[in-house]
This record gives C-alpha cells, sequence and structure tokens, in this order.
C-alpha cells in the first residue's frame, strides 16, 4: 500500500455523463522516495463485457513518478505488464491515458480481471502523479436472439419429431 496518498484538484477529462471535476488522487514519492515500486490496484469484474479498454486522466510533477506500468490479471493475484511505461504529462491533458486490452481474449466475460498502475522514477518526497476519472469500459455481451426464420424452422422440426414419435408409439401398441 503506498504512503503519502492525497487529494488534490481533478479535472473532467475523462470525465463520464458530464461529472464535475472533484478531487484526483494524487501519490507522492514519499519519504525516502519509499512509493517507487508500489502500486494502485482495482479489482473489477468485467463479467457481461468483451474488448475491454482502461482509460484515466493524469499529471505528474517534474520530480514525481515518470516511468509507470500499467498491468492487468486475469486472476486477480498474477499481473502482467501491458506495454511500454508511461509517462504522465505535467497536466491534465486534453487526451486520457488509454490502454486498449482488446487482444486479451481472458479478459472478456471476466468475475476475477483485475488493473494495476506500478509507480516508478519518483525523485524527490513531494513529487507525485495525480490520477482521476478511471474508467473500465467494455462492449456488452448479448446473446443472439434467434431471426424468425430459424424460430419457424426449429418449430417445424419439433413438430416433425412429436409426429414421428407419436406415429411410432401407434405402430407399437
Amino acid at each position: 500500500m503506498p504512503a503519502n496518498v492525497l487529494f488534490a484538484a481533478g479535472t473532467t477529462n475523462n470525465a463520464r455523463l458530464g461529472d464535475l471535476a472533484g478531487q484526483a488522487l494524487s501519490l507522492q514519492g514519499g519519504t525516502s522516495n519509499t512509493n517507487n515500486g508500489r502500486n494502485i490496484t482495482l479489482n473489477v469484474s468485467t463479467l457481461g463485457f468483451s474488448n475491454i479498454v482502461v482509460s484515466f486522466a493524469t499529471q505528474g510533477t517534474g520530480t514525481g513518478f515518470n516511468a509507470n506500468q500499467f498491468q492487468y490479471s486475469l486472476d486477480g493475484t498474477n499481473f502482467f505488464d501491458f506495454g511500454s511505461p508511461y509517462v504522465p504529462l505535467t497536466a491534465f491533458g486534453a487526451v486520457p491515458v488509454v490502454f486498449t486490452l482488446t487482444s486479451i481474449a481472458g479478459l472478456n466475460n471476466n468475475p476475477n480481471a483485475a488493473f494495476r498502475i506500478v509507480f516508478n522514477g519518483a525523485t524527490s518526497s513531494t513529487g507525485n502523479n495525480r490520477i482521476d476519472n478511471i474508467v473500465v469500459d467494455g462492449t456488452a455481451i448479448s446473446s443472439p436472439i434467434p431471426e424468425p426464420a430459424t424460430a419457424v424452422l426449429m418449430v417445424t422440426g419439433l413438430s416433425g419429431l412429436i409426429a414421428l414419435h407419436r406415429k411410432r408409439r401407434k405402430q407399437v401398441e
């Protein structure tokens, strides 16, 4: 668990449904930069969703974390690096940090999915990164609704089987 976790002014970047700017999570380097190598983990069920995308707004100071690694997990325990470490801008950018995880099929419809940001590179105890408006998004998985022609064929086939069964029963009696 990181130390020196504070709250600071947030942003509307990457906000959803007209959310106003509130507070952003602000992680500082900590005494002797103890937060280098520490992480924030999000356990998020993706049941009912595929094509997972994680995005958030971020900014950092010049002495804050400058080599942050995004990771994912299929079981909430074992984590894997996704892409190269990223460096936050010095101000909340107009474009959020986006991780498109559509190539990781194991994240689809997964109740144990988890995501992690590992922080590295802080060079002062007060150097920080802010994270705001974290969004885990995906495409809803829907059950296919049979077309009318398919339904008619199924009913016709079942009717035929029932008729055949009745005919055989009459022959046996």
